[in-house]
């Protein structure tokens, strides 16, 4: 991964995995400080992106989970050709994996399997381990020396903000 790479990261649609994923980012950032991460994820997913240094643009995946939104994610991928360095594909499914590809991305990193329709999407595919952080550092740039422990999630907060909801909800802040 050149310096100041251009990464799209394709994420999961739950709240739970996007924000381990910040494992990933910042692994990705601790590579290369000045790369300008993407994340294609569901709209709900922005505020959660926006409390995540690392991030510096997520693109709104439109179509509702369950659906198949090839339309979507074909207007999405010709908006963003040519855009990206490399891509890393979070969900094992041919769809997730089809707007890197269709976006042009020339090195797609993502996990092996989820079916023959995945191949040629994938050009990178690495193993993956069962636990969700080892999962997300798998990902990291080939030949990355990984930090021992692994970075934690840290959503970056308003203290001003984060101490007037605690109060609110009457949650000790610690």
């Amino acid at each position: 991964m050149p310096a100041g790479s251009r990464v799209l990261v394709v994420a999961q649609a739950w709240v739970g995995d996007l924000v381990l994923a910040q494992v990933l980012f910042a692994l990705l950032k601790r590579h290369d400080p000045d790369a300008a991460i993407a994340v294609a994820a569901p709209a709900w997913a922005g505020p959660l992106l926006a409390r995540m240094p690392e991030v510096r643009t997520h693109l709104a995946l439109a179509p509702a989970r369950g659906r198949p939104g090839f339309r979507a994610r074909a207007r999405l991928a010709r908006e963003q050709r040519g855009r990206h360095d490399l891509a890393i594909v979070l969900p094992r499914s041919a769809k997730a994996a089809l707007l890197p590809w269709l976006a042009g991305a020339p090195r797609r990193t993502g996990f092996a399997g989820g079916g023959r329709e995945r191949l040629g999407l994938i050009n990178d595919p690495r193993p993956r381990p069962a636990n969700m952080s080892a999962r997300m550092a798998a990902l990291a740039p080939a030949g990355m020396a990984l930090p021992a422990p692994l970075p934690r999630p840290r959503l970056a907060l308003d203290p001003e903000r984060a101490a007037a909801t605690a109060r609110r909800l009457g949650i000790d802040p610690l």
